[in-house]
């Protein structure tokens, strides 16, 4: 299994009252810097225009400006980066990404999202497709990726594609275009019954697809302590920027986020729900689970990134590493 971490180009992660934290550049630089010394695989800037946590009037950094810089503070760390098809060309999508993979020297991914803010692309003079629509969309634009990078010239590897869905539409462009398919956070057991879906439906596949899975940690000394620390940040929720962006997700029309609770809306991709909040010894335990059930890459947040992420690689990630090369 890889670890990788998302880079906060939001400014943070949990939507919580008069806490509206800005995207910084130098604590993503210390971020990625301290996740390349303690054996991270990724770093992941996700692709909004508008601020899908903290709401529209929020500012939000540029993953691809950031990860730009990030390329050159970092030497072997991958740098996994969002398109949404329609922001921009394809053709000036497919030159940045080109241009990262070389200023990386060959450690640049793209991270597919066909996106669900209507706001975002009206803002954007985008039309806002339905479900079906936003997916063909997106196979063109992916069809147009790799015609642009197949004309270059030059030794740099073509960037893998990743795609973030779990629809059957989200599949198949998956299996058409990618290397990985990118879901969101789930309880374990449907986790366990998607991975399954996705194995079976891709079996005869000549390449089978990698399995990312979005989560968040919350670690602390016992089990009941982490309980307790969740519940008080779920006391110190912001319900009315949860009912703000309930009603961008209500707009939007995608089942994904229909019905979902404010509980589950605490963090920005329904983090909690794959269960990686207790005691060191029982995030081991679990992530040990999530290697069974076939994750590939698991993408952390954290309440703090850098403190969060630090413990983590060394009290789970490095001592499972270990063990799986032991």
């Amino acid at each position: 299994m890889k670890f990788g971490l998302w880079l906060p180009v939001y400014g943070g992660w949990l939507r919580l009252v008069n806490q509206r934290p800005q995207p910084d550049f130098e604590l993503c630089s210390r971020l990625a810097v301290q996740a390349e010394a303690a054996g991270y695989d990724y770093l992941y800037g996700s692709e909004n225009l508008l601020n899908c946590v903290y709401g529209a009037d929020a500012e939000v950094a540029d993953p691809w400006m950031f990860a730009a810089g990030l390329a050159t503070v970092t030497r072997n760390i991958g740098l996994i980066v969002a398109s949404k098809p329609g922001f921009r060309s394809p053709m000036v999508s497919a030159q940045m990404a080109r241009s990262l993979q070389r200023m990386s020297n060959g450690r640049c991914a793209v991270n597919i999202v066909c996106g669900w803010w209507p706001e975002e692309f009206r803002q954007a003079g985008v039309e806002y497709l339905d479900h079906a629509g936003r997916y063909r969309r997106a196979n063109e634009y992916c069809d147009s990726l790799r015609s642009f990078w197949e004309q270059g010239t030059g030794n740099s590897p073509q960037p893998p594609i990743w795609v973030s869905g779990q629809s059957e539409d989200g599949l198949a462009l998956a299996r058409r275009f990618g290397d990985t398919i990118f879901l969101n956070s789930m309880p374990i057991v449907e986790l366990r019954d998607t991975i399954a879906r996705i194995r079976d439906i891709t079996s005869a596949d000549v390449k089978p697809l990698r399995i990312a899975v979005s989560a968040f940690v919350l670690m602390a000394e016992t089990d009941n302590a982490a309980r307790a620390r969740y519940q008080e940040l779920q006391e110190q929720r912001d319900d009315a920027l949860v009912e703000e962006l309930s009603a961008a997700m209500a707009e939007s029309g995608a089942s994904t986020w229909e019905g979902m609770s404010k509980e589950k809306m605490l963090d920005s991709n329904c983090g909690f729900d794959i269960g990686l909040v207790g005691s060191d010894e029982t995030i081991a335990r679990r992530v040990e689970e999530l290697k069974d059930i076939g994750v590939d890459v698991l993408m952390c947040q954290f309440e703090d990134m850098v403190s969060g992420s630090k413990h983590f690689a060394q009290h789970v990630m490095q001592p499972f590493q270990k063990h799986c090369t032991g």
